[in-house]
């Protein structure tokens, strides 16, 4: 059977839309396979960057630590040379100084309780 001109119009007018749809759909998933890829940099990209951005908080926040606690120890250092204490190391020296004395002391009495009495003069 003869196809008349108007059925192989059709005909090639349905293969190339086919054809069409054939390469947009291939278009289509190149497109969303491009776009996944760019969503993937981007989303890894963004947690680069927000980590870094952490750590350089992180790392800000210790100075700031350490740069008040000096602060305050030198604000307190200066207070307390204000007031007439004694340091640390005075104490200590102190302690010592302390208890070699109460051993000298304790060592004097255990002589005086181990001699015998002294001679008394009679008259």
């Amino acid at each position: 059977m003869a196809r008349t001109a108007s059925e192989n119009v059709f005909e090639e007018g349905l293969e190339q839309l086919r054809s069409a749809v054939h390469r947009v759909d291939g278009e289509v998933r190149r497109l969303q396979r491009r776009a996944e890829a760019r969503r993937e940099r981007f989303e890894k990209d963004l947690r680069r960057s927000g980590e870094k951005r952490w750590k350089q908080a992180r790392n800000q926040i210790r100075s700031l630590q350490r740069e008040a606690s000096e602060r305050l120890e030198k604000g307190l250092e200066r207070t307390l040379d204000l007031l007439p204490l004694a340091s640390k190391r005075d104490v200590a020296r102190l302690d010592r100084q302390l208890k070699s004395l109460s051993k000298k002391l304790r060592d004097l009495e255990k002589r005086k309780t181990a001699a015998p009495p002294p001679p008394t003069a009679t008259a």
